[in-house]
C-alpha cells in the first residue's frame, strides 16, 4: 500500500494521469506466447501460467472460431489443477492460470474439453472463494470448428483470479478481463534513457523502477536490462529528484 501511494504521489506531482476501464484479452497465437510446454510457473503479458515439470501446461496450434474471433492456438491445461482441499480448496498451485483484474466487469472465456466425448468443468476463483464455474463441452458445433464464449459478470474489486479444471484437461482459446489503462505524458530524466529493452543510466544515478501496481521491481545505479520483466507500463524514479519517467516495456 505504501509503495502504491508513493508511486501515485510521484506520478501526480509530475504529470496528469488519465485512467480508463478497458478489456485485456489473451489469446495464444503470438509473442510473448509460443508453441511450447511450460514446466515452471511463467508470467507472460500479465497472464501467469502455473505449472511445473510434473504438471505442465502446453500451447499448440489449433484452429477454432467464435463470431469475430478466429483462434489459431490454444493453451492446454493438461489435467486437474493441484489444490490443497483441506486448507486452500480454491487456490490452485499448478495446472492453472491466474490474472489480475482492476475491478468489476465482464470476464470472457473460450474453452473446450480436451476430450471430444466428455464435457469438463472450469472454475474461476479468487484464491479464497469460488466465483463461477461452467462446462467446457467436448463438442460445440457440428463441424467441430466453433468454440463457445462464456461470459461472467464480475462484481468485486481489484484482485488476482484463478482459472482451472477440478478434474481433467481443458483447452483454453481466449481469456478477457477488465483492466485499467493508464495514459500519461512522458517526463524525461537527464542521463536516463530507455532504448526498448535497456534503461541506460549514464550519470549513474540511483534509480528505482516500479510497475503499474506500485510495486518496486528493481533498483540500481547502473544500466538495467528490462528483458526479464513482463510487458507493461513502468515508472522510473531517480533518487534526489522529483522526476518520474514512464516507459512502456
Amino acid at each position: 500500500m505504501k509503495k502504491t501511494l508513493l508511486v501515485t504521489a510521484l506520478v501526480a506531482a509530475a504529470f496528469t494521469t488519465l485512467t480508463a476501464q478497458t478489456e485485456k484479452v489473451w489469446t495464444f497465437e503470438k509473442a510473448p506466447f509460443s508453441v511450447t510446454t511450460y514446466t515452471e510457473t511463467t508470467t507472460l503479458d500479465g497472464l501467469t501460467i502455473l505449472s511445473n515439470s510434473t504438471s505442465s501446461i502446453a500451447i499448440d496450434a489449433n484452429s477454432k472460431k467464435n463470431g469475430e474471433y478466429s483462434f489459431t492456438h490454444r493453451l492446454k491445461l493438461g489435467g486437474a489443477a493441484t489444490i490443497d482441499k483441506g486448507t486452500a480448496p480454491w487456490l490452485p498451485t499448478n495446472r492453472a492460470v491466474s490474472f489480475a483484474v482492476s475491478g468489476s466487469g465482464t470476464i470472457k472465456i473460450a474453452a473446450l474439453s480436451s476430450s471430444s466425448s466428455a464435457d469438463r468443468r472450469l472454475i474461476l476463483s479468487n484464491g479464497t472463494d469460488s466465483l463461477y464455474n461452467f462446462t467446457a463441452p467436448g463438442t460445440y458445433s457440428a463441424d467441430g470448428n466453433t468454440v463457445p464464449l462464456e461470459s461472467y459478470q464480475y462484481t468485486g474489486g481489484a484482485a488476482t483470479l484463478y482459472l482451472w479444471s477440478p478434474s481433467s484437461g481443458v483447452n483454453i482459446y481466449l481469456i478477457a478481463a477488465p483492466a485499467t489503462q493508464t495514459s500519461v505524458g512522458k517526463i524525461s530524466i537527464p542521463g536516463i534513457e530507455y532504448t526498448g529493452n535497456m534503461i541506460t543510466n549514464t550519470r549513474k544515478l540511483h534509480i528505482e523502477v516500479y510497475n503499474l501496481l506500485g510495486n518496486k521491481v528493481a533498483e540500481t545505479n547502473t544500466n538495467l536490462s528490462m528483458d526479464r520483466f513482463s510487458r507493461g507500463i513502468y515508472f522510473i524514479r531517480a533518487e534526489g529528484t522529483k522526476e518520474v519517467m514512464k516507459i512502456n516495456r
